[in-house]
This record gives structure tokens, C-alpha cells and sequence, in this order.
């Protein structure tokens, strides 16, 4: 089976949409009451903001039981089955020369390093990035929310590597790309998304550069 990127990065994205909305539609004939993809909020009911980037976060679902309490509600946690496999890694060139390496990845759990960064780098593009995408859109067809859901402080490796991890939640793939444009602009000169399969992984598929 060959695919180009695109095709490979919706599948990955589908994956954990299908996991999203098959455990939203289980806790409604239970009875439930679902919200999709709430921000996390502090007890003044305001979104909260953590980490050394300070920003917010969001849950995947939120199912309240018929009859409960206000404050009688379950925050549901929602994995995807895996990631998709495939030989190697497919490389490419970003716009302004940025190499970029991507290794298998599940959408709601994406690693990635960025080598060459500053010693004194600016996160700024890298909290845009998420704010943008962090906002519900004006326009939606269905309960998704189109929206990032989780970003981890960075945290510098050895080798002038600096590691974040993403849970993209039900974004688009514009958004995987727009992180893409945010590691350049921060003065990226390679980055690696995902992480190499292992020898004993199966069920690779291959894909066009």
C-alpha cells in the first residue's frame, strides 16, 4: 500500500477522531450528556494556564450522568489504537531549508525535536501556534471541535535537541504544518516528528516522499 504524506497524516488524525467520537456515542446511549474537547478551567471557572508556557489544555470529552450533580461529572480520556507504521522515514525539506524526518506517531501523542535551536530561543511562535489552534472555530459541521488540545514544555536533550510533545486533538492537518512553520521560525534547522518503529514492528504501509 502507497500513500503520500497527506494521505498518512489524515489516517493517523481519523484514527484518534473515530476513537473520539465512537466513545462519545457509547456514553450517550448510556445516558449521558457529552461535551466534546472542554478547555480545562480553575475554580473561578477560567481557563487555566500551566507550564512554563502558560497555556491551557483541553479534555476530550466530559460526560455528566443524567440526574448528577453540577459537579458530578467524568472526564474521559480518549487513545488512540496506535500508530501506523512504516519503513524508515519519510524525509522532507521545509520552507526556508528546515529538514524534517517523520517516524511513526499517534495524533493525540506526537514527540518532537527540534535540533539547532538558540541557547536563548524565543518560544513566541510556538505559543501562537497553539493559541490559534486552541481557539473553537466559528464555523463547525459537527460536535469536533477542530482544536490542539495539549502542549508539553519543552525540554532540552543532549545534543542541542529540544523536545516537546503535542497532542493534536481533533486539529486539521493545517495545524500539523502550521507547527512545522512555528519550529521554523524559531530557528529550527531540523526537525524529527514521531519516533523510529522498532525491528519487530509488522503492518508497515509504504509511503511516497
Amino acid at each position: 500500500m502507497t500513500m503520500t504524506l497527506g494521505d498518512l497524516l489524515e489516517m493517523i488524525r481519523q484514527d484518534y477522531i473515530d476513537h473520539l467520537t465512537a466513545s462519545a456515542e457509547d456514553l450517550t446511549e448510556e445516558g449521558a450528556e457529552v461535551m466534546f474537547e472542554p478547555a480545562f478551567r480553575d475554580e473561578k471557572n477560567e481557563v487555566a494556564l500551566d507550564g512554563m508556557l502558560k497555556l491551557p489544555a483541553r479534555i476530550d470529552l466530559l460526560a455528566k450522568r443524567s440526574g448528577a450533580a453540577n459537579d458530578d461529572v467524568e472526564t474521559v480520556q480518549v487513545a488512540a489504537e496506535g500508530v501506523f507504521k512504516f519503513d524508515g522515514s519519510i524525509d522532507i525539506t521545509w520552507e526556508g531549508g528546515m529538514a524534517v524526518q517523520v517516524f511513526p506517531f499517534g495524533w493525540d501523542m506526537m514527540p518532537v525535536r527540534m535540533e539547532g535551536l538558540a541557547d536563548d530561543v524565543s518560544y513566541e511562535p510556538l505559543q501562537q501556534w497553539f493559541w490559534r489552534w486552541f481557539a473553537e472555530p466559528e464555523d463547525l459541521e459537527g460536535p469536533v471541535q477542530e482544536v490542539v488540545h495539549y502542549l508539553g514544555d519543552p525540554e532540552k536533550l543532549e545534543g542541542n535537541v529540544t523536545r516537546i510533545i503535542a497532542d493534536m486533538g481533533s486539529a486539521p492537518l493545517e495545524a500539523w504544518q502550521d507547527l512545522l512553520d512555528a519550529c521554523s521560525a524559531m530557528g529550527a534547522k531540523k526537525v524529527v516528528v514521531g519516533e523510529a518503529a522498532g525491528p519487530d514492528d509488522e503492518d508497515t504501509v509504504g509511503v511516497e516522499e
